[in-house]
């Protein structure tokens, strides 16, 4: 299960790690962030398979802004750098 970013290679987040990633965004609660999250946690919730989420640039943006808040989670949460740095090749 978790979910699979359709940009890049494809970054793929557990779902533990997938919830990390909507904390960290829900931590900052605008109606764009809330909409952000609760898209990723729809992806959670679709089934036994790891459900494919497709970003928007703004929600590219508001990813990479977030992991950008808390560089530590990069390191506590390894699977979150692949998907920063697909974020990050994205935008570019």
């Amino acid at each position: 299960m978790g979910v699979v970013f359709a940009i890049g290679s494809r970054p793929t987040l557990s779902d533990t790690d997938a919830q990390a990633l909507v904390g960290l965004i829900a931590a900052d609660p605008t109606p764009f962030t809330t909409k952000l999250a609760a898209k990723i946690n729809r992806g959670l919730l679709d089934g036994d398979s790891a459900q494919e989420i497709e970003l928007k640039r703004d929600e590219l943006v508001e990813i990479a802004d977030a992991l950008s808040v808390e560089p530590k989670l990069l390191l506590d949460v390894p699977t979150l750098r692949p998907l920063h740095d697909e974020v990050i090749a994205t935008l570019a």
